[in-house]
């Protein structure tokens, strides 16, 4: 299994790497492993699919346009 790494930059933050399915989890399980609800701010499962499907390079925004966030594949 291939480990993908993505960077994530927030408005007027430094850019941070995470690994790909660690970023997922932290955006879709709480600290006690119970799902998060959208209300939570729990991630959709159609930018889980769009963030897992990214090349090398690529980059999407996520959550809300106001967030100013940005996911790239990295590795």
């Amino acid at each position: 299994m291939v480990t993908k790494i993505i960077e994530i930059t927030e408005y007027q933050c430094e850019p941070t790497n995470y690994i790909l399915e660690d970023f997922i989890t932290a955006q879709t399980i709480d600290g006690a492993g119970n799902p998060l609800t959208p209300d939570e701010g729990q991630m959709l499962d159609v930018e889980i699919d769009r963030l897992r499907n990214l090349v090398v390079g690529e980059s999407m925004d996520l959550g809300e346009p106001e967030a100013g966030l940005t996911a790239k594949r990295v590795e």
